[in-house]
């Protein structure tokens, strides 16, 4: 603590604990230490999610301008809070000489704050957040809002949107709709009021996919229960099984007719089947509303993600009506046949796979997408420097610029990947120390010797968390490393995080190890009620090392033990973004995943031809690694089908007890270390396998992996959204300067 800090309690203290607190205008703000400096409020940033930093360095130069006094020789502490104080006035209270910054500040614009040289808007929406906070500033003095406004929508400029906000707002109101979402209406209040419904389909997404079915059936909710558009008919018309069977051929009937711009490119009608199957679609209907977004560039022709999704939600709406019966293979949501059967990649495809991502080459490197899209803002700027305006169609571009530091952590993946087949997110949050908890934690651990295993080293052991397979009761994988270069690598990271622990928490920084974070996880307690937990806002120890990467590359510190989504109800949603809570979920970090997958996907290319690359690795290049393993060990085993399933954790057998439960001479892990052969001893080997067996036992493994594809690439679908969502809230505030309101619709399925 510095002597200013120490010499003025009316703006810093400390408690007997050692816990630092900020006073502003009264109010308390706890502080974060590290290595005995301050340096950020426990407070969240709005935007960000963070805590907010407390050292200063633009901000005092431009306001020291306007006449206040904020120098460097105050402690950081005071210095923020002088900051705060000095934003508040500006924010709210015009420049009575004229000659300083005039009338109050604005949000954005001529008389924003970036044009009278402080921070964007995006930067200085924690500090409003702290004036706010302080009581400063009144939340209606705030230059427009903290946060995105609800959407208006009668200030939607675009007519096909707002028509559909309209058309939603209906829907989700209709008596029938609200019966399947488990609402009704309170007669004494005449408000929705929300009970237990037949099935889990609350909420906007699901609501707006079953509007989105019915508008390719072209039917309203009471015609899809009659199961006609027939005025004359009425819901007793047809008994359920003829109803059923009505729908059905109607889901491959071309109901759906092009509107607006859309119906110049298709002219002819289409049906909902057909809509769901394909990546270039129509989002307008015929009445020029607009009712879907366009396909993302990563859609797979063909995949049925989209089309599940909405006859999941169309039977549990016929369900809830009491219309039950056998459903025809079209409303399944089973997986269809393997669709990837026939990939079959030759040892010398795989060892120049190899062969590349050791090459490191080349480190900068440009992608360009083959689906053109259709700017939506007022201008976008592509990857080669060209300017795109508002309605002008493009093929994205990418730039890459990578190091040798990230082909060495994809190296690791993928010689990880062989040994186990592990999946994206299952590597993300794979820990480079021994698991805290060894029933539920992902961890590194030395099981055996090599002597009992006739092997060169020890048995070495990644245990990874299975969130897929979790839903079957197995929370963690033990995945054994029989690939001597693969140990050594392993070992080699374990050793650097084990050496970072015993430095400082700046040394161990540098090196990529976080040592400490500051805890932000709440409790949801019987009953519902959430509380903070009993660390909140303080400095806890970080139990969980990535395995691969640094500390918080790939995955934000403090959430790789989490599950992939939060289990919120939708009021426990609202709660925690209202409160500025952190979610209890892994939370990805999306440039740093991107980039490796753009590495991995410049070594496909290289390594199978333009035609396998396209049609499957383009656009599934971490969970690819899955099909290559299992490839592999295939070919290793002899078509040890049985082992390479248990091994790679597909399908119904337990490989902790395969591998440990009955003896620690695992008979599995001794074929897998008879069966490890190097590439070229398997290149041998591969010319005198019978084509018949080998596809036969492909096909088996394709099938089984294929029942995850379509849900694992969500993972790809995942990254994307979370820095989608970043851009689409710089670009709602921008359009709120100007009166225009963007609409986040529902994401589809890859």
């Amino acid at each position: 603590m510095s002597e200013d800090e120490s010499s003025s309690p009316n703006f810093f203290r400390e408690d007997e604990q050692g816990n630092a607190f900020m006073i502003i205008n009264g109010v308390e703000f706890p502080l974060i230490k590290e290595d005995g400096k301050i340096v950020a409020l426990t407070m969240l940033d709005p935007l960000r999610k963070e805590p907010i930093k407390i050292e200063q360095r633009k901000l005092p130069k431009t306001l020291n301008k306007w006449g206040f006094k904020i120098t460097d020789k105050l402690s950081d502490v005071e210095k923020f809070k002088k900051v705060i104080e000095a934003v508040a006035i500006v924010s709210s209270e015009d420049d009575e000489t004229g000659d300083r910054w005039g009338r109050k500040i604005e949000r954005k614009g001529d008389h924003g704050y970036k044009k009278l040289n402080l921070l964007s808007w995006d930067q200085m929406r924690k500090y409003l957040a702290v004036a706010v906070k302080a009581k400063l500033i009144s939340e209606d003095k705030v230059p427009k809002r903290l946060a995105p406004a609800p959407t208006d929508i009668g200030k939607i400029k675009d007519k096909p949107t707002r028509k559909m906000e309209k058309n939603i707002q209906a829907f989700i109101n209709n008596p029938d709709v609200m019966k399947w979402q488990g609402y009704t209406i309170d007669e004494a209040t005449g408000k929705k009021r929300s009970y237990e419904g037949k099935f889990k389909d609350k909420g906007v997404p699901p609501a707006r996919t079953l509007w989105k079915a019915f508008t390719l059936l072209d039917m309203t909710p009471e015609q899809f229960l009659k199961a006609s558009t027939d005025p004359a008919h009425t819901f007793d018309t047809y008994r359920p099984s003829e109803k059923i069977d009505i729908l059905t051929k109607r889901l491959e009937e071309p109901t759906f007719q092009a509107g607006g711009e859309d119906a110049k490119v298709w002219t002819e009608p289409m049906s909902l089947y057909e809509w769901a199957m394909k990546r270039d679609v129509p989002i307008h209907d015929k009445k020029n509303v607009k009712f879907s977004r366009a396909r993302r560039y990563n859609f797979q022709e063909g995949s049925t993600g989209v089309l599940k999704e909405m006859t999941k939600f169309m039977r549990h709406f016929l369900e809830v009506h009491g219309i039950t019966g056998a459903y025809p293979k079209i409303w399944s949501q089973k997986t269809p046949k393997s669709k990837y059967g026939a990939l079959d990649m030759s040892v010398k495809e795989i060892e120049r796979f190899e062969e590349c991502l050791l090459s490191q080459t080349p480190l900068k490197f440009s992608e360009t997408e083959d689906r053109l899209e259709k700017v939506a803002q007022k201008e976008f700027v592509n990857g080669d420097g060209k300017i795109y305006k508002k309605g002008e169609w493009f093929n994205r571009i990418t730039k890459w610029e990578t190091s040798k530091e990230d082909w060495d952590v994809a190296f690791l993946y993928y010689k990880i990947a062989m040994d186990i087949g592990w999946r994206a997110e299952e590597a993300f949050t794979s820990v480079a120390n021994k698991p805290k908890d060894q029933k539920t934690d992902s961890g590194v651990m030395e099981m055996g010797d090599a002597e009992e295993f006739g092997t060169e080293t020890g048995q070495l052991i990644v245990q990874i968390m299975t969130r897929k397979s979790a839903r079957a009761g197995r929370a963690v994988h033990m995945g054994s490393i029989v690939t001597e270069d693969t140990k050594a690598l392993i070992r080699k990271k374990v050793d650097h995080v084990e050496k970072a622990m015993k430095l400082t928490f700046k040394q161990a920084e540098k090196m990529g190890v976080i040592k400490e974070y500051t805890d932000y996880s709440v409790e949801i307690l019987a009953g519902g009620r959430i509380v903070k937990s009993k660390t909140y806002g303080q400095k806890i120890t970080n139990h969980h090392h990535a395995l691969i990467g640094r500390d918080g590359q790939y995955t934000k510190v403090g959430t790789m033990a989490y599950p992939s989504k939060a289990k919120l109800t939708p009021d426990e949603r609202k709660k925690f973004n209202a409160e500025g809570w952190e979610q209890p979920q892994v939370a990805p970090v999306v440039d740093p995943r991107s980039m490796l997958r753009a590495i991995m996907r410049q070594c496909y290319e290289k390594a199978f031809g333009k035609k396998i690359y396209d049609n499957y690795f383009k656009t599934n290049s971490l969970h690819a690694l899955r099909h290559l393993f299992a490839q592999y060990w295939l070919k290793a085993t002899d078509k040890d089908f049985s082992l390479v399933q248990d091994v790679g954790h597909w399908g119904g057998i337990d490989v902790l007890k395969q591998f440990y439960g009955q003896s620690s001479k695992s008979e599995n892990l001794r074929k897998l270390i008879s069966a490890k052969k190097s590439l070229k001893d398997l290149e041998a080997m591969e010319e005198k396998l019978q084509s018949k067996k080998q596809q036969e036992a492909d096909e088996k493994i394709n099938k089984q992996m294929d029942l995850e594809d379509e849900e694992d690439a969500k993972e790809i679908e995942q990254t994307q959204k979370e820095k989608e969502k970043e851009e689409l809230e710089a670009e709602e505030q921008g359009a709120k300067e100007t009166g225009e309101v963007i609409v986040e619709e529902d994401e589809e399925e890859t």
